[in-house]
């Protein structure tokens, strides 16, 4: 290998819910990092081919994955393996972690799906409810619905890394 070339940087990326117990993992290939955005490149291999609102993740999607640093917000853009943009999905949680080659957070439950189209739907109202009469404490959620605003405004006036091929906009929220 020459100068030229760098080695490309393995993450592990760990998602753990809001009481701090693992959930998920999987790795991920750096490909920007900067002061406010780390951006990786992970395949889709599970668990499962799960429909998130009516976006569904099959093996061999790609996703690149924007983590916003000092922020709990992660924005996800799913790709089919062609590249094709499916959608986004955003995932709202405390404050993103890095210690070396691990990414760490805990899942503060809202999510907003994203289509190609411009459509786009806030997840998992009810549950965010339900963990605060299971005690998550009043700052986070009142931290993950002002992060939850701050993407609705990313999506409306459709910053990057939003790119979609219709006007944004809203359709019933899910539960």
């Amino acid at each position: 290998m020459n100068a030229s070339e760098a080695t490309p940087r393995t993450v592990s990326v760990q998602k753990r819910d809001w009481r701090g117990r693992a959930r998920y993992a999987w790795e991920g290939t750096v490909l920007s990092q900067d002061a406010s955005c780390l951006v990786i490149l992970a395949p889709w291999n599970g668990p499962g081919e799960p429909i998130v609102g009516d976006l569904q993740f099959v093996r061999g999607d790609r996703f690149v994955e924007y983590y916003y640093i000092d922020t709990g917000l992660a924005i996800w853009q799913v790709e089919r393996s062609s590249g094709e943009i499916k959608g986004w999905y955003c995932n709202i949680s405390r404050p993103i972690q890095i210690d070396g080659n691990m990414i760490s957070f805990d899942d503060l439950l809202l999510d907003v799906v994203v289509h190609a189209d411009g459509r786009y739907a806030v997840l998992d109202r009810g549950e965010l409810e339900q963990a605060r009469r299971d005690g998550l404490p009043d700052a986070d959620a009142s931290a993950a619905e002002a992060t939850l605003r701050t993407v609705l405004d990313l999506i409306v006036r459709q910053q990057p890394p939003f790119t979609f091929s219709g006007p944004p906009r809203a359709i019933a929220d899910e539960p």
